[in-house]
């Protein structure tokens, strides 16, 4: 919701100038967030997974499907451990610069989608393999744990819009109170219209700034952490992954 309201903001920017008071306004609206809340999130996820894996203990070794014998539920501890030490080890990527944990994310993800590919092999057995070793359900392929580092990237770049989106209200105050000039640079903004400069989540710099012919743009190296100067994503992008951040304002 809070990146719908920083897209519509930039629409209207775009179409129109506002009045310091609007502007500032929504300035002092406009939420304040940071990776944090993607660490949230795996958190919650954990306790969540742990009363479900009491849950799966206590029905565990009952048939699961209409068929008697068929699809048996198995319970291993093994299984829980192999999660937990799974989300430890993303929670412990989270704690590192992005351009050192997005890697390790990479990593978790492929692991995870081998483990994946390993059970869904077993669940295509043959007939008689599975006549005669019927298929078992484990918390494991019940619960498949993902930690992939999209759900981390997805998270920063809307965290660099929206710090991009509240220094976008800063110039167009800055530019009110100066004739329609531009800033030279972000510094100047501060302390009058900004705290301070904010930093772009992925090398944990100040966002960037640059002007254009009509307007401006500011914006974060994105998550593959190259200043490639602000150019918009085009729409045919194949790898989201190789470009910038940008709020641009071509008014």
């Amino acid at each position: 919701m809070d990146k719908r309201v920083c897209e519509s903001l930039n629409q209207i920017l775009n179409r129109a100038e506002m009045s310091e008071a609007d502007l500032k306004s929504i300035s002092d609206l406009m939420p304040v967030m940071d990776r944090g809340f993607v660490k949230e999130l795996y958190v919650n996820e954990r306790s969540f997974y742990l009363s479900e894996a009491e849950s799966f203990k206590m029905r565990a070794g009952k048939v699961v499907s209409r068929r008697p014998s068929t699809r048996r539920m198995i319970y291993r501890d093994e299984d829980l451990l192999e999660y937990l030490d799974g989300i430890d080890a993303t929670l412990a990527a989270l704690d590192l610069p992005l351009s050192n944990g997005i890697p390790k994310l990479d990593d978790l993800d492929k692991e995870q989608k081998a483990k994946e590919e390993r059970i869904d092999k077993e669940n295509r057995r043959s007939a008689l393999s599975k006549l005669l070793f019927p298929p078992q359900v484990s918390l494991f392929g019940l619960m498949v744990p993902h930690f992939p580092s999209s759900r981390v990237i997805d998270g920063a770049k809307d965290v660099a819009y929206e710090r991009a989106a509240l220094t976008a209200i800063a110039i167009e105050r800055y530019r009110l109170s100066h004739a329609g000039r531009l800033p030279e640079n972000l510094s100047v903004l501060v302390p009058e219209f900004l705290g301070s400069v904010p930093k772009d989540p992925f090398d944990d710099r100040d966002l960037r700034f640059k002007k254009l012919e009509h307007g401006y743009v500011v914006y974060s190296v994105g998550p593959d952490f190259t200043d490639d100067n602000g150019e918009p994503e085009p729409a045919e992008a194949q790898n989201p992954r190789h470009y910038d951040v940008i709020f641009s304002v071509t008014r």
